[in-house]
């Protein structure tokens, strides 16, 4: 009898070992939220339309920078219409006809270069406070130098910050934070530590909220990385590098470009979840479809079979790979959001 008790304790404690295992898996991380109040914008330009997030700070950096990235250009638009082709626009901004940008017009093929920071500035004085209601289409000269923006790459941040407590402006010392990375970048090559030094008064002085990431402010987001860094020196190196990499042309990234990049130091032991956008997701998994197809069609059980046999197996498998390769970085919905362009023509 006593045998018999222990064996359904035994039995007991196996069935709730396994069923906090399976729920364990089943329950999904709490994943930072995209943010309603983010800018997110169609964008379009000659080679590519996707769309991007912004913060309004971003676009405030961009119209006082105008020489950081000389190629970079901004024009917003009503997104119900085609972005108009503009080739000359009057020097004199007051002249300019802010109603021409909401007719149907041809693709955008050409747009307002920086340099034209006047009448920027004017579009975005006169446009931003319709945005909640009406997001606009972004046109920009090089979207590939702005990668940073791309909608894909936010959640990726979203994603890496999820696995951290975020700080609090009163949880930490503003001056003590900024005057910890500096004493630590002592290590560092003459120029860097300049940059470094450079790029941390320039976000001590804007401290923008980044509504992409719960609101949080740049500063808090730098602390809640330097914490982490404590932990863990190659997240302190990490973040270093990137702080310095933070400047360039003569001048720091935008709020966006700032904590995308800090964020990367936090899954410096983990690249593989490195925010990506989607045509290097799309490249990658079909790199991996591609290996996968020349594996199975090394297997004459596989080889032998008919096409529909062959698809079907290897959609299965192909997700199975998936699931297991991003793990913590995509979930299956994304996965499956991602393949379904492509799938059924391979």
């Amino acid at each position: 009898m006593d045998s018999f008790i222990i064996i359904a304790i035994l039995v007991f404690l196996i069935f709730l070992y396994l069923c906090f295992k399976y729920n364990s898996k089943k329950v999904p991380k709490t994943i930072i939220e995209e943010n309603k109040d983010t800018l997110k914008f169609d964008v379009v330009s000659p080679n590519k339309k996707t769309n991007m997030l912004f913060e309004t700070a971003d676009l405030q950096h961009y119209f006082e920078n105008t020489n950081t990235k000389p190629k970079e250009t901004f024009i917003i638009h009503q997104p119900v219409e085609e972005p108009k082709a503009i080739n000359n626009i009057a020097d004199d901004v007051n002249n300019f006809d802010l109603t021409d940008l909401f007719q149907p017009q041809e693709p955008m093929l050409q747009l307002i270069p920086m340099e034209q920071a006047a009448l920027i500035r004017q579009l975005h004085q006169q446009i931003m406070p319709i945005m909640p209601m009406m997001p606009p289409v972004v046109g920009i000269y090089d979207p590939e130098a702005q990668n940073v923006h791309d909608s894909e790459v936010g959640r990726g941040v979203r994603k890496i910050f999820s696995d951290h407590t975020l700080l609090k402006h009163g949880e930490f010392d503003v001056n003590i934070l900024i005057d910890d990375i500096i004493d630590y970048s002592a290590g560092k090559n003459a120029i860097d530590r300049g940059k470094i030094i450079t790029v941390l008064d320039k976000v001590k002085q804007r401290n923008a909220t980044i509504t992409n990431v719960n609101n949080a402010t740049e500063l808090e987001l730098l602390s809640t990385v330097w914490k982490a860094a404590t932990q863990n020196p190659n997240i302190k190196d990490m973040l270093l590098t990137q702080i310095a990499d933070t400047f360039e042309n003569s001048g720091v990234l935008c709020p966006t470009g700032f904590v995308n990049r800090i964020s990367t130091a936090l899954v410096v032991d983990n690249p593989e979840r490195f925010p990506k956008t989607k045509e290097l997701y799309n490249a990658e998994i079909m790199q991996i479809a591609s290996n996968l197809r020349n594996e199975l069609e090394l297997d004459t059980a596989y080889s032998s079979k008919d096409d529909v046999e062959k698809s079907i197996e290897f959609k299965a498998k192909l997700l199975t790979r998936l699931e297991k390769d991003y793990d913590g970085i995509l979930t299956v919905e994304e996965i499956q959001a991602l393949i379904a362009s492509w799938i059924d023509l391979i």
